[in-house]
């Protein structure tokens, strides 16, 4: 069976994780961030949230609401997302699935207040509260054409429920079943008794994703473009049929998830295969922040928030990587100001973390203490007269630079060829951080090369 092909890979997978070590802190979080925005944006987008992707991201990333789109929309992918946070402490914490516990998610994951589709007794349609964290009080069902599918009955669904969760702590502790088949028949259930007003498919797939969680595993996550492949093997499952179409939907799922996981463990890009098609609908979309203007205080915030954390981390990247090859390593920051007047320094302490003199001049800039009005800020590394396990580097220099201009509605980094825009309302991602810190780690790597070579082939004629 093709579920069993993809535990067998997913084995695979495991083994050559177990091999490789722990992942770093920024690592762990960069893969986490992008599981996250994937699972809530596709999770959502399938029970006819109609957020776009650009506009999940902005809004998870910056809480902005950007577009013109239902308020409730908005509201759903926020709570959504903290449930998601609240998973990993659950899941370091070993907490069991009980009811309580899926009652307290479904509550989280619902807010405060919502309202559901229902029908009076004469079947005309109304709007009625929902109420969070509380089993369904109406029957409920789905309409399959001209028949309708009913789930559990409300006085059925408490029995039922306990029975499921009994169900999964006796198979949890005889350790029969592969966790994929644990899950995926767990959500099954789940989703039959439909035990809430409302939320039933996110919170069925949540759940089925903590199992996996809690056994080790990298959260399936089902993607809206797979909604009708989904769909049609749960009823096939629920109308009788065989239950293997599902349980091969759901092992493929996990093991592209688990494929995604040892990239980040084999230290390669987390960039998907189609994430060129991404990029180009976010493009087309639009970023859809407000436009700001530049100001002191949106600098001040920008810097603070995101360029001086990426000064920092690129530093300190550098200099662990191509300080042993030198003796002396310097870094120069520089800032302009609107009437091109440049202010420099050379710094480089072995203790301390702050670039001391940009963030000196940005507070400066913020508390109107600079007298105009700051342009650029940069910082260039240099390594310089090889150290002494490599003195075919005698009186050679590494240098890299990193700019950052504020422009009118947005701030633009430089490093290399290559430029990144920013509007002032935005962030620079993990992701994008990782990305300008790899280009100018490369061009320094190839300068190195070229220069060991050369002095090789000098020592040899």
């Amino acid at each position: 069976m093709k579920w069993q092909t993809s535990i067998r890979r997913i084995k695979e997978i495991q083994q050559e994780i177990a091999q490789l070590g722990e992942l770093s802190k920024a690592r762990k979080l960069e893969l986490w961030e992008r599981i996250r925005l994937d699972w809530n944006y596709h999770s959502n987008a399938m029970e006819g949230n109609t957020l776009s992707l650009s506009e999940t991201k902005i809004l998870l990333t910056h809480g902005i609401h950007a577009g013109n789109k239902y308020g409730r929309h908005y509201e759903e992918m926020k709570l959504h997302h903290e449930v998601l946070n609240m998973l990993q402490a659950i899941v370091r914490e070993e907490r069991p699935i009980t009811q309580h516990l899926i009652r307290g998610l479904h509550a989280e994951m619902m807010g405060e207040k919502y309202e559901i589709d229902a029908q009076d007794p004469q079947g005309n349609p109304l709007k009625v509260a929902g109420r969070p964290g509380d089993y369904k009080k109406t029957q409920n069902f789905v309409q399959r054409g001209a028949e309708r599918y009913h789930y559990a009955a409300v006085e059925d669904v408490e029995p039922r429920m306990q029975s499921l969760i009994t169900w999964l702590q006796e198979e949890e502790e005889k350790g029969a079943r592969h966790p994929i088949e644990l899950a995926c028949r767990f959500h099954l259930e789940f989703v039959t008794i439909h035990p809430f007003d409302d939320g039933n498919g996110r919170m069925g797939r949540i759940l089925m994703n903590l199992i996996l969680m809690r056994m080790g595993l990298a959260p399936a996550i089902i993607l809206r473009e797979e909604k009708e492949e989904y769909l049609r093997t749960l009823i096939i499952a629920q109308d009788g049929g065989a239950v293997e179409p599902l349980l091969d939907f759901v092992a493929k799922s996990c093991l592209a998830a688990m494929e995604f996981r040892l990239k980040a463990y084999r230290g390669e890009s987390l960039e998907r295969p189609d994430d060129w098609e991404k990029r180009l609908l976010l493009f087309r979309e639009g970023p859809k922040l407000p436009t700001l203007e530049k100001n002191a205080e949106r600098v001040y915030e920008s810097y603070y928030k995101s360029i001086l954390p990426l000064f920092e981390r690129l530093k300190d990247k550098l200099k662990q990587n191509f300080a042993p090859f030198f003796c002396e390593n310097q870094l120069y920051y520089q800032y302009e100001t609107a009437s091109y007047e440049r202010q420099y320094d050379n710094f480089m302490r072995e203790s301390g973390s702050d670039i001391l003199g940009i963030s000196q001049a940005v507070t400066a800039y913020h508390e109107g203490r600079l007298g105009d009005e700051l342009s650029k800020v940069d910082i260039q590394v240099r390594f310089s007269q090889g150290a002494k396990p490599y003195p075919q580097l005698s009186r050679k220099d590494l240098n890299a630079k990193l700019e950052v201009h504020f422009d009118q509605y947005d701030y633009r980094l430089v490093f290399g060829y290559a430029v990144l825009k920013k509007r002032y309302a935005e962030e620079i991602t993990a992701e994008e951080q990782a990305t300008i810190i790899s280009t100018i780690g490369s061009s320094l790597a190839k300068q190195l090369e070229t220069l060991l070579k050369k002095k090789g082939n000098e020592d040899r004629i």
